[in-house]
């Protein structure tokens, strides 16, 4: 069965040399927070059924909508970095411009 597993390329293998975005990585299982961590950590993984290690070179981002701050907690033990972008309601109006959708067409059709 692993080689069976090994001859299929995964989204992640895909991503080789390139980026991945994970959206909502909170509704990740244990599994694959741990397998996306040992690629950050390691730069190598397995899939899972698989005994054949795989090294892997890639920059992953990932998102959340956190349901509470447990949710913040669990996953801060998982990633290394977390940035936190505030709500626009909670920006300045600077920002809020500047990701106003006409600002950004009159930006684009002034150049």
């Amino acid at each position: 069965m692993g080689d069976e597993l090994d001859k299929t390329l995964g989204f992640i293998e895909q991503s080789n040399k390139g980026t991945i975005y994970l959206d909502n990585i909170q509704t990740l299982d244990k599994i694959s927070l741990n397998k996306i961590l040992e690629i950050i950590e390691h730069g190598y993984y397995s899939k899972i059924g698989s005994v054949n290690i795989k090294m892997l070179d890639c920059m992953i981002i990932a998102s959340i909508t956190p349901d509470s701050e447990n949710t913040i907690a669990l996953l801060k033990q998982y990633f290394p970095t977390i940035i936190t972008i505030p709500d626009i309601e909670q920006r300045g109006m600077f920002e809020k411009n500047r990701t106003n959708p006409i600002y950004i067409f009159k930006r684009i059709c002034s150049n």
